[in-house]
């Protein structure tokens, strides 16, 4: 009888990981074999393509944060927290003002650039604990768990706005970049 394939890691002699799917056929029952046969082959490529496909499907290709879809899954997890811990979370919405503009004037490449950068930005103004997601175009929502109440958030988004104070460098060209933020707060006793 040959078992499921199992995948395990393997470090080599040079010290690079590789995957290996293996399986094992017991024949201790056979008096020619008396003993066990494992195949196994190195899947590490695979692996890799997988993990790669995995991640572009909750990631912003252009940013690397997280997309929609996986914004909304740690959302949904945060509020099953908040509504066991009665700790509030809140939901921050962001978008560029007149990013149209920049992108018209300087190029796409110039507004993937500073979309990049704003992403950068947001990260830096961010505990690890929260959440900062491209959700298309120049929008951003971030989630925050554990807030001690909405004045938490508004410092937020008053440190966010502040972050952008600073003109951004792109491609040579100083821009001064504004933003708008909306707040939702969730508390105990609301859904």
């Amino acid at each position: 009888v040959t078992s499921p394939a199992v995948e395990f890691r393997h470090r080599d002699r040079a010290g690079a990981w590789h995957t290996l799917e293996a399986s094992f056929t017991n024949l201790l029952h056979e008096p020619s074999v008396d003993g066990i046969i494992v195949n196994a082959r190195d899947v590490t490529e695979r692996s890799r393509y997988q993990e790669r496909v995995t991640h572009l499907a909750f990631h912003d290709p252009l940013t690397g944060l997280p997309n929609r879809a996986l914004l909304l899954d740690r959302l949904e997890q945060a509020l099953t927290r908040a509504m066991r811990s009665s700790r509030p979370v809140a939901v921050l919405f962001l978008d560029l003002d007149r990013f149209k503009v920049i992108n018209d004037s300087l190029g796409h490449a110039a507004g993937d650039a500073l979309l990049v950068e704003v992403g950068h930005r947001l990260r830096d103004c961010l505990r690890p604990s929260d959440t900062v997601a491209r959700l298309g175009g120049d929008e951003f929502a971030l989630v925050l768990e554990d807030v001690d109440g909405i004045e938490t958030a508004v410092d937020v988004a008053e440190r966010i706005l502040s972050c952008f104070h600073k003109p951004l460098t792109i491609e040579g060209t100083e821009l001064a970049i504004a933003t708008s933020i909306g707040v939702a707060y969730h508390s105990e006793g609301y859904a």
